[in-house]
């Protein structure tokens, strides 16, 4: 490589590792979402054959774990934005009248956005433990092994007969109206 690093061409750099992250994001929350319905589906489809209590709580543990997947995307968008911030006071001053989009944004203030994805997830979380809760006390009890195969004890067990045994005469055809 080159060619020199500039605040610029690192500005464009980390600008778009900060729109992947935020993609991911949002990849995040659909892959959640999308999870814990296929998965609640399932086991509404499957009640009867769930064999552990414990299944009931796949769908919080999944939500769980997609959110602090979320939450590290979202730190990681957090510093880059912060270092954004440093480029574009250092390229714009402090007191331009265009102060650049990061520190706009700044001055505007995140926390709703910031504030809805965290009740989003917080929601997502109480609401997968509620219904597992509710799921795992309603719970039918396991359905039964069926019942083995018996034979009769007085009756001989049929088994299958063997290719190389001789012909049973009593099973054999013997045509009628032969002369």
């Amino acid at each position: 490589m080159n060619e020199k690093l500039s605040h610029a061409k690192e500005f464009e750099l980390l600008f778009k590792e900060a729109l992947v992250n935020m993609k991911e994001t949002f990849r995040t929350e659909l892959l959640a979402l999308t999870g814990i319905a296929a998965f609640y589906g399932w086991l509404f489809l499957h009640r009867t054959y769930v064999p552990l209590p414990l299944v009931y709580y796949v769908g919080p543990a999944f939500v769980f774990t997609c959110g602090i997947r979320a939450l590290a995307l979202v730190v990681r968008l957090y510093k880059i934005t912060q270092y954004l911030r440093k480029i574009e006071e250092h390229e714009f001053g402090k007191h331009a009248a265009l102060p650049g989009w990061e520190r706009f944004l700044t001055s505007e203030g995140t926390w709703p956005i910031v504030s809805l994805a965290a009740l989003l997830w917080i929601t997502m979380f109480g609401l997968t433990v509620y219904a597992s809760s509710k799921l795992a006390s309603a719970a039918p009890a396991v359905a039964p092994a069926p019942a083995p195969l018996v034979f009769p004890t007085n009756a001989p067990v049929p088994t299958p007969a063997s290719p190389f045994s001789p012909p049973n005469p009593a099973s054999s055809f013997v045509p009628t109206n032969v002369p």
